[in-house]
């Protein structure tokens, strides 16, 4: 899954795109543990999965 990183952005700082995000939250959505998917895919903490998976329940 691909991030891309912004020319703006700080060094520490990542953005990652749409469909990466998505994956995420359907990994999810497919019964995998937010600690293991944060793990897996090399987040920091399961904060930032469980505010995009709020997100994506309004889109």
């Amino acid at each position: 899954m691909p991030r891309k990183r912004s020319e703006n952005a700080k060094e520490g700082r990542r953005v990652f795109t749409r469909e990466f995000r998505e994956e995420a939250v359907q990994m999810l959505f497919d019964g995998h543990a937010a600690s293991s998917v944060a793990e897996r895919l090399g987040l920091s903490g399961t904060n930032l999965l469980y505010r995009w998976k709020a997100a994506s329940r309004f889109v």
